[in-house]
């Protein structure tokens, strides 16, 4: 209870500090959050107060539906001032936050610039073991899985932060973007879009950074030793080269930040990429499945956008596993290529087709094996009736496009391959 009244004291010096953002631009062209942040990752108890400023112009909604983790007490949630908010704590409709509740707020109509501020506080659910953000004593990883801001995911999906972050002296805060440490507290300005916002702690954290053409590369890492974590960096600075060579250069900084946990997987986001599950010990006799993990996270700098709650979502993840695969393809030889897609290939007449799968409401298990590993095998067989290089140029349309739908995808196949080959790939992701 110290611990926890101590947050609370905390937040109110926090919201007494000057702004640490810039004035409230009516021309931001996308969501903006201001927000101060102390957590504790001992007792999971956080304390939060900010605000959301966004263009209504952008919606044709007129209820915005923000995602908050359950254990949060709501002091104040307004919309331009007033106090309109309801709140929906039924089971989460979103699998990707099944600890959290929604926070209704009508907008009336309203398509203006708009200013939503928030404050609460309270204690972190436990975290589902098999979803990546998790808080423990010794390490903290925080984003959208364990929704500790209000995300209105379904309606707005890119924004940028400004995030003040003050915890106990024993941990160091990282996350995606630019990183400032101060005395007492940690800021991290994410002034690119974004989909989450990831905010890291930990007792023993180490970094290791390298020129990555113009830009930089750093690594948070925890769980093996600064000889590998320099075999690491190495062979991704080689992924994000050929990636570059196949897709375009991503000219930004990026961010690597190893998780010590041990289930959950990996995910990208715009400015990096988040991993878990890396063992020292079998890394070097299995470069090639490692490698593939580190290319098919950061193949997802390009392959992003289609909505991950539905069938959609094969887009993002049958590409950027094709990409990975196409990388070991490139580096260990065809034989190593033509394994991995037999391996994948394997239980493909036993699952549904991809067409309207129902990604929300299907098992992990099932997941996988349609958008994991029937999308890869159908991109393989895309690829060996067009070519490599026509492949290669049409992924390249699809990225200089932002296509982000499968309706838009077919079409750029229509435009570079014809109506034949457009209309016998839409039969084989509902059929196969």
């Amino acid at each position: 209870m110290k611990n926890y009244i101590l947050l609370i004291i905390a937040s109110l010096v926090l919201a007494a500090c000057s702004s640490i953002s810039k004035n409230d631009d009516p021309a931001r062209e996308f969501p903006h959050y201001q927000v101060n942040l102390v957590v504790d990752p001992q007792t999971r108890g956080i304390s939060v107060e900010g605000s959301l400023t966004l263009n209504l112009e952008k919606t044709t909604a007129d209820t915005l539906v923000f995602y908050l983790e359950r254990g949060m007490d709501i002091t104040s949630f307004t919309f331009n001032g007033r106090d309109v908010a309801s709140f929906d704590h039924s089971p989460s409709d979103i699998r990707f936050m099944p600890n959290a509740f929604r926070i209704l707020l009508p907008t009336e109509g309203d398509r203006s610039l708009a200013k939503i501020e928030f404050s609460y506080s309270g204690v972190l659910n436990q975290p589902v073991e098999m979803l990546a953000n998790q808080i423990t004593g010794d390490y903290a990883e925080l984003g959208m899985y364990l929704p500790w801001f209000p995300y209105a995911m379904t309606q707005f999906r890119d924004f940028t932060f400004d995030a003040r972050v003050e915890a106990p002296p024993v941990y160091r805060v990282f996350g995606f973007g630019n990183v400032q440490e101060l005395q007492g507290s940690t800021i991290i300005t994410c002034d690119f879009p974004i989909a989450d916002m990831v905010i890291c702690l930990s007792r023993d954290v180490k970094i290791l950074s390298a020129p990555a053409g113009n830009n930089q590369f750093t690594m948070y890492y925890h769980n093996f030793s600064n000889k590998m974590a320099e075999n690491m960096v190495e062979n991704i600075l080689a992924i994000l080269d050929q990636l570059g060579k196949w897709y375009g250069e991503v000219d930004m900084d990026l961010t690597l930040i190893e998780s010590p946990r041990k289930l959950g997987g990996g995910y990208a986001r715009t400015g990096g990429v988040v991993l878990s599950g890396v063992d020292e010990n079998i890394f070097y006799s299995n470069l090639p499945g490692y490698e593939r993990y580190f290319a098919h996270e950061f193949a997802h700098l390009y392959w992003k956008g289609a909505d991950v709650n539905t069938w959609e979502d094969w887009l993002n993840e049958g590409l950027a596993e094709y990409s990975a695969l196409m990388y070991l393809r490139m580096k260990f030889g065809q034989e190593e290529f033509d394994r991995r897609i037999s391996n994948k290939a394997a239980n493909m007449e036993t699952v549904p087709p991809v067409w309207d799968f129902d990604r929300q409401n299907a098992d992990y298990s099932l997941v996988n094996e349609v958008i994991y590993n029937k999308g890869p095998v159908l991109l393989s067989e895309l690829e060996e009736t067009i070519g490599q290089q026509a492949f290669l140029d049409f992924c390249r349309q699809l990225i200089h496009q932002q296509v982000i739908t499968t309706a838009a995808f077919l079409e750029v196949l229509k435009q570079q391959q014809g109506e034949n080959t457009a209309s016998w790939f839409e039969q084989m992701l509902k059929n196969r």
